[in-house]
């Protein structure tokens, strides 16, 4: 997932925050979730599979950034709007 708008330094943080929180809930849960699956899923010829989440910033030169306004109006409609 990329950012549709140029985010501040403060969004930045929030964004990592709310990664370090909601991700790390989301690894542990998948982990979990794996364990209850290895009985029925175990092979001994089988690979090991792992997932992670990371943070980065996209440096490409992107025209395709919203206005304030269309994003206002995308938030509304879908309800997300504070």
């Amino acid at each position: 997932m990329v950012a549709d708008f140029p985010i501040s330094d403060g969004g930045r943080d929030l964004m990592l925050s709310h990664l370090r929180v909601d991700g790390e809930d989301f690894v542990d849960s998948l982990d979990k979730w794996v364990v209850t699956k290895a009985i029925d899923h175990m092979d001994p010829n089988g690979r090991r599979y792992g997932v992670t989440t990371f943070f980065f910033e996209d440096t490409a030169k992107s025209i395709d950034h919203y206005s304030r306004p269309q994003i206002e109006a995308v938030l509304n409609s879908s309800g997300m709007a504070n």
